[in-house]
């Protein structure tokens, strides 16, 4: 289980880092543009931030733990947001960047859940192969 959800993450990941600016290059979108990407990446950089609520609206005081649901709602929004991309096209820059920073919150909040959820559930000595 803790697998499939880190190589969920990997194939955003994979398409909005390496495939999106070749398809933008291609679409004839400035190097300048392009590299303004990169700022997406901003979110798993500053996750520290928001990830104890996170953590917190993950394992209530009673009840059930809610990994499920937060990987469910941050994958939902990652398509959506991915989905709008597609839609909107190159021509759009600064929308693609918008939906784009969404995709990367959301994606940054999945990544939180998944850390906890494995932190939570591996034994210790298996904690380096659930990092990895």
């Amino acid at each position: 289980a803790i697998g499939g959800l880190y190589v969920a993450q990997s194939v955003i990941g994979g398409i909005t880092w390496t495939g999106l600016a070749a398809v933008l290059r291609d679409q004839g979108l400035p190097l300048d543009h392009i590299g303004l990407l990169t700022l997406i990446a901003l979110p798993w950089a500053l996750k520290f931030l928001w990830s104890p609520a996170v953590e917190r609206y993950r394992l209530p005081p009673a009840g059930r733990n809610r990994t499920g649901a937060i990987v469910l709602v941050g994958g939902l929004v990652s398509s959506a947001g991915l989905l709008a991309v597609a839609q909107l096209g190159p021509a759009t820059f600064w929308p693609v960047v918008a939906c784009l920073a969404v995709v990367a919150f959301a994606a940054s909040t999945v990544d939180i859940a998944c850390d906890g959820f494995a932190v939570q559930n591996l034994a210790g000595s298996n904690l380096g192969w659930g990092n990895a």
